[in-house]
Order: structure tokens, then C-alpha cells, then sequence
């Protein structure tokens, strides 16, 4: 039997989650790493957050968390894109975990990653792509953390 909060979420498996995010593991040249992505509720995320990335270099080993459909706040067709875009997003910080952090420069970073991910899905979904800016995704990484999230509100 249906529940009527899960008739109105779109069907988003596991298996997509982790096809998006074998896709650009590879497209990213990641192979090195065992990532891990879980389906999480707003619960588990830090508050107005849609992704969250952790990482260990020395083990090469990340868990990516995305946002439960059922806790999305954009239309329903949207919220498949904005799954893997943020996937994609978490990579990318992934990428860059290597370059030293000094806590100034988590800003420009937010906007490369942004910079990037935008391109990379431009040239994936091809013209009827639209740019997400108006869900906006801004980066918290405390000092010395191996961590990143993508959020629904503007850097500041």
C-alpha cells in the first residue's frame, strides 16, 4: 500500500544514486577511491543543506549523503537533476581535497566547484540544461576538516 507522502516523491533508488555517482567518479578520474553514497532525511544533514561530503585521504574512502526525495523542496521533475548535480558537486570537492585549506579561501573554492559542476552538466544534459543558481549552493568546511556540503542558500 502507498502512502500519500510517497506517491508524491519521485522514485529515486539506490541504484540510480549510485550509477551518478560511479558515472562521474570515472568522468572525474576518482577510480582510486571507494565512495559511498547514501539516500539520508533533512535529519541527517546539517539544516538547509542538500549534500554532505566526507573524506579520508589516507584511506582514499569517502560517504557522500544526499538529500531524501521526500524532503526536497522543488518540483518533483526537478529533483532527480539536483540529486545527481549534488553527487556531482561532492566529487568535485573531492577532487580538490588535495589543495591545502587555510579556511580563507573555502568561498572561492565553493565558486570553482559551482564553476565546474555547472560546465560539466552543461556539456552532459546539453542545451535544455538549466543552471540550478536559484537553489544555490554554498560550501561549510570548518578549518581542517575533511568535509564539504552543498546548501540551498548563497555563500554570504
Amino acid at each position: 500500500m502507498s502512502t500519500p507522502e510517497k506517491a508524491l516523491a519521485p522514485a529515486i533508488t539506490q541504484a540510480q544514486v549510485d550509477g551518478w555517482t560511479k558515472g562521474w567518479q570515472k568522468r572525474l578520474d576518482l577510480d582510486e577511491w571507494k565512495i559511498t553514497t547514501v539516500i539520508v532525511r533533512a535529519s541527517d544533514l546539517k539544516p538547509d543543506t542538500l549534500g554532505n561530503l566526507k573524506w579520508n585521504n589516507d584511506e582514499k574512502s569517502a560517504v557522500i549523503k544526499v538529500l531524501n526525495p521526500l524532503d526536497y523542496d522543488l518540483p518533483r521533475a526537478e529533483i532527480p537533476i539536483d540529486m545527481e548535480y549534488t553527487i556531482l558537486h561532492e566529487l568535485i570537492h573531492l577532487q580538490l581535497s588535495v589543495l591545502p585549506h587555510d579556511g580563507t579561501s573555502k568561498l572561492a573554492e565553493e565558486k570553482v566547484v559551482n564553476r565546474i559542476g555547472e560546465a560539466m552538466f552543461q556539456l552532459e544534459k546539453g542545451a535544455t540544461y538549466h543552471s540550478r543558481v536559484s537553489v544555490s549552493k554554498s560550501f561549510v568546511k570548518p578549518q581542517g576538516s575533511a568535509e564539504a556540503s552543498r546548501s540551498k542558500t548563497h555563500p554570504q
